[in-house]
């Protein structure tokens, strides 16, 4: 259903839409691979026919046409942005346009933006002699890489991003590696650890892989576990508790975050 070529399957979709809803999306984008990143898979996610509107705190910014997770038009645009991209208007959208596209996407997204995305039916049928802009085509043109190709292992870059607020690393069968010596570790949730990794069978039908688990306590509220299930098994992380929306949010967005890379 999802087409080949087009990032993600029909699962991701549906737990993106249990997460976040249908309505609009909003996105804090700190950085333009955030923001580009957010908009390659808004654009991904829309298999069928669907007029998609992009807007910041300024107002809108982009609307589009979109259809199997491409980019088949242009069909608006903020009165700064369209005084560059007037001969992108209200066509379908070829191959040869990826550069200029790209250039207005780095435009529209420079970071640093609260971006909205709303989307509405658009009763025309595609048409097939013109597939429009494929998200891969356009994440290469920008000079970016998909996350997951620049970032073999999710868990690692986590630990290294959130050295400052990790208190301890768990594994199965091996003493807990304590990350910040002067924060004691309470035997309890040392013990909750364990007691997540005695149920592996179970984490299976829980957690896929990359997929994290986070759980707070009422006792010792402070501190906070989250559960990852990887290729080469569960590791458990123990970190304060005031640091789990970041943690949450960071964790969700990390694939959908391309990294700079040579485009050549």
């Amino acid at each position: 259903m999802t087409g080949e070529g087009v990032p993600g399957d029909l699962a991701t979709i549906l737990s993106r839409a249990a997460a976040v809803g249908t309505g609009p999306r909003r996105i804090e984008a700190a950085t333009s691979e955030e923001a580009l990143g957010s908009v390659l898979d808004a654009i991904a996610t829309c298999i069928l026919p669907r007029r998609m509107t992009v807007s910041d705190e300024s107002g809108l910014l982009l609307g589009l046409e979109v259809a199997s997770g491409n980019l088949m038009q242009l069909i608006d645009a903020s009165t700064s942005l369209r005084a560059g991209c007037a001969d992108l208007m209200s066509r379908p959208l070829r191959p040869a346009d990826l550069g200029p596209v790209a250039a207005l996407l780095s435009k529209a997204f420079p970071g640093e933006q609260v971006i909205t995305f709303s989307t509405s039916p658009h009763g025309a049928a595609s048409d097939p002699a013109h597939a429009g802009l494929t998200c891969p085509a356009m994440l290469h043109t920008l000079g970016l890489t998909p996350f997951d190709l620049a970032v073999p292992d999710r868990l690692a870059y986590l630990i290294e991003a959130a050295d400052e607020v990790l208190i301890a690393i768990c594994r199965p069968g091996q003493k807990p590696l304590v990350t910040q010596p002067g924060q004691p570790l309470p035997d309890d949730l040392s013990n909750l650890a364990d007691m997540a990794f005695d149920g592996l069978n179970d984490l299976d039908n829980i957690l896929k892989e990359n997929e994290i688990l986070l759980i707070t306590r009422r006792v010792d509220a402070d501190l906070a576990l989250g559960l990852v299930h990887t290729e080469t098994g569960a590791v458990a992380l123990i970190f304060k508790a005031d640091s789990l929306p970041e943690i949450a949010a960071y964790w969700a967005n990390m694939a959908n975050t391309p990294l700079i890379c040579d485009p050549a």
